[in-house]
């Protein structure tokens, strides 16, 4: 396992025992910096090798960043994870109007069966 996947789970642990315990200060936020860091950077490099526990490490990332008092840079990591997203769905969207402008539909014949227009009577007879 990943020695950095490995502290960040001891680090949500130990912060969990510490609100438990009602503990709060500097310590507690050193904790939470020192997680989101390790978030962030395992979310960058999972997001650019297009790995969806990626994502779960950004959310981990803004959170801890925020509980940490640096909410600035957790809405950076916000619009971060916003810009990537938009990207991702218009790239699917894209993909699938592509897809779908070569698939060949044969039609069917309900689809050609249509009323023909009626005839003058002088016409029918």
């Amino acid at each position: 396992m990943d020695r950095r996947i490995a502290r960040a789970q001891r680090l949500h642990w130990e912060i969990e025992a510490l609100l438990r315990l009602g503990v709060h200060g500097a310590g507690l936020r050193a904790k939470r910096r020192e997680a989101a860091a390790l978030h962030e950077e395992l979310a960058c490099e999972r997001i650019a090798q297009d790995d969806l526990l990626g994502w779960t490490d950004l959310f981990a990332a803004i959170t801890y960043w925020a509980e940490a008092g640096h909410s600035l840079h957790a809405f950076e990591l916000l619009q971060f994870g916003t810009h990537i997203a938009i990207g991702a769905v218009v790239s699917e969207l894209e993909a699938l109007r592509t897809w779908m402008t070569e698939i060949a539909v044969i039609p069917t014949l309900g689809e050609f069966a249509t009323a023909l227009p009626a005839l003058p009577e002088a016409v029918a007879a």
